[in-house]
């Protein structure tokens, strides 16, 4: 069954789907051994209703979400998987849940001053709420930057190439996830002066 992701996201969300994104996302790691399917029909009934439609979620319903994971036991340690949990909302409503990982959250810090003797706020573990809060101030100073890139005809090829339409990197989804790779190379220490240049 194929459910009401919204427009231009064409994802089936079903076990196939979820057991390939779980190791795609490389998230698998925190669901238990033999509760895939468990967590799956979880997240089923917290993201759509019976008939398949998606439900309108805020960032608390992500960290909601995520501890009733931890305290079914399905986690190991009962461990609270937010990564787990907003990837999957990503998917799911890419304009509104930036995927939550480490090196997001390494990204978020560097900028926000790294460490905390600066004064600066420094996010440690947060939840899902004070993760997005951060992240989107530091997304709207990126935004312009990014957006006047991804308009370049020399990206059309390219995108074509891969079955996708030059306007879908027009979409405020696709740049909201070109600042997540943002934060991920400037949390390796990798050289991110790919656009503007």
């Amino acid at each position: 069954e194929r459910h009401n992701f919204p427009k231009g996201i064409n994802t089936k969300f079903d076990e196939d789907w979820f057991v390939s994104f779980i190791g795609d996302w490389k998230v698998a790691r925190t669901i238990k051994e033999g509760d895939k399917i468990k967590v799956f029909d979880l997240l089923r009934k917290r993201f759509f209703n019976p008939s398949g439609r998606l439900l309108s979620l805020k960032a608390k319903d992500i960290d909601d979400i995520a501890d009733e994971l931890a305290k079914d036991g399905l986690t190991p340690l009962k461990r609270v998987p937010r990564s787990l949990v907003s990837k999957t909302a990503f998917f799911c409503s890419p304009d509104k849940f930036p995927p939550l990982d480490k090196f997001a959250l390494k990204g978020i810090n560097q900028r926000r001053g790294g460490k905390r003797k600066t004064g600066k706020a420094f996010l440690k573990a947060p939840n899902y709420q004070s993760f997005r809060t951060a992240w989107e101030v530091e997304y709207k100073k990126e935004t312009d930057a990014i957006k006047r890139e991804c308009s370049k005809k020399k990206w059309k090829p390219i995108a074509e190439s891969f079955g996708v339409s030059f306007e879908c990197l027009q979409k405020n989804s696709f740049a909201q996830k070109v600042f997540d790779n943002v934060l991920n190379f400037e949390a390796k220490g990798r050289d991110n002066s790919f656009w503007g240049g």
